[in-house]
């Protein structure tokens, strides 16, 4: 049985560029593909953010810098994850090449793989979507 472990990822960006959201890029993704009405869908991660990355990491409130270092595998210079903020960091050959903080919940993640830290990595980037109701989806990976 998949452990179920809710791990808040995707919301709000901090600064709201005019490309979107990740959050509002996944979601758009699903409703291109199923439907502005869609209930379920797979969506490829990958495909959705369609720049070079290896890895797409999810870090709780309150961590420190030396904790998110440690999970990433280099030296991280950000500063500590804001409470009630997520971070969103997407890295290739050891180096941050985008990175979102948060603040507010629409997306949660569900993996039995889950050590502390949400990581996804490039190359098995498919989740099914599942709309909840207002503002709730999940992703849940795809074996």
């Amino acid at each position: 049985m998949i452990t179920r472990r809710l791990f808040i990822a995707i919301a709000l960006v901090f600064f709201i560029s005019c490309n979107g959201t990740p959050d509002d890029k996944i979601i758009g993704y699903a409703k291109e593909k199923y439907g502005d009405d869609f209930k379920e869908g797979v969506v490829d991660l990958s495909a959705v953010f369609n720049f070079q990355w290896d890895k797409m990491y999810v870090f709780d409130p309150l961590l420190y810098p030396e904790d998110i270092s440690k999970a990433i595998g280099f030296k991280y210079d950000g500063e500590i994850v804001p409470d009630d903020n997520y971070l969103l960091l997407f890295v290739k050959d050891s180096s941050i090449v985008k990175q979102y903080p948060y603040y507010r919940i629409r997306i949660g993640f569900s993996d039995d793989n889950y050590t502390g830290v949400y990581k996804v990595e490039h190359k098995s980037a498919k989740y099914k979507v599942v709309f909840r109701g207002k503002d709730d989806y999940w992703l849940y990976k795809i074996k």
